[in-house]
């Protein structure tokens, strides 16, 4: 059998099959996604609010402009995003390499039938569409983190944007982001699936929604005179 680099990416973000309760007896966590995902989002949801609490609040005192302060973690946070999705291409890469397989981005027979995916003859089962489109969502997961981080303070952003993922890997809905950044759910995979560029789309409202609500709660939140437990 030769591994492919699709190959290696599906273990880490494959997801589960279509969950149907009048069909399946149980539901099977796909712990290995949620945990590559959420390993991405727990690496980003310190920082920011540590830095308000500590040196970044003497910079935001001297420059007297929030929404600049915003806007850089915003790009920190989009930044560190892409990076660990890049770390995680680069470490599937090399573990390909290692098993003498290929850098092809089409998914095996048998990297689909672990994932108990019964796809038609016809699909092309190439992953390029959902690697362009893995990075964006998951920086865009990571900014709404970020965003609610100012309400609900870092632990429970980190806990709300963990519910997000599970739930859609519960509920098939193209209203559900995590749908996404399953391959197992992807278009070219299943029939029916869905397109990867729709879900651009849904990284684009996620990101600009996350940065402007919460530039506008940051513009009014009192951060300066008091101190906010994690």
């Amino acid at each position: 059998m030769t591994v492919s680099l699709g190959d290696t990416l599906s273990a880490c973000l494959g997801g589960i099959e279509v969950f149907d309760p009048n069909r399946d007896l149980r539901f099977r966590l796909p712990s290995s996604w949620l945990l590559t995902l959420l390993s991405i989002n727990y690496v980003t949801v310190t920082y920011p609010y540590r830095d308000l609490m500590g040196f970044g609040r003497s910079v935001l005192i001297s420059s007297g402009n929030r929404w600049a302060w915003w806007g850089s973690k915003c790009v920190w946070t989009a930044a560190f995003a892409g990076a660990g999705c890049l770390m995680l291409v680069l470490a599937c890469t090399a573990a390909t390499l290692l098993l003498g397989g290929t850098l092809d981005l089409r998914l095996g027979k048998e990297a689909a039938d672990s994932l108990r995916i019964w796809t038609d003859s016809g699909m092309s089962l190439d992953l390029r569409l959902f690697v362009l489109c893995w990075p964006c969502l998951s920086a865009a997961f990571c900014l709404l983190q970020l965003a609610l981080s100012l309400a609900i303070r870092p632990v429970l952003s980190f806990g709300a944007t963990a519910a997000i993922l599970l739930v859609s890997a519960y509920y098939f809905s193209p209203l559900l982001p995590g749908n996404y950044l399953m391959v197992a759910r992807v278009d070219t995979i299943i029939a029916n699936g869905l397109h990867p560029t729709s879900g651009l789309f849904v990284a684009a409202l996620i990101t600009g929604a996350s940065i402007v609500l919460g530039g506008i709660h940051f513009s009014h939140m009192d951060c300066l005179d008091k101190e906010y437990a994690e």
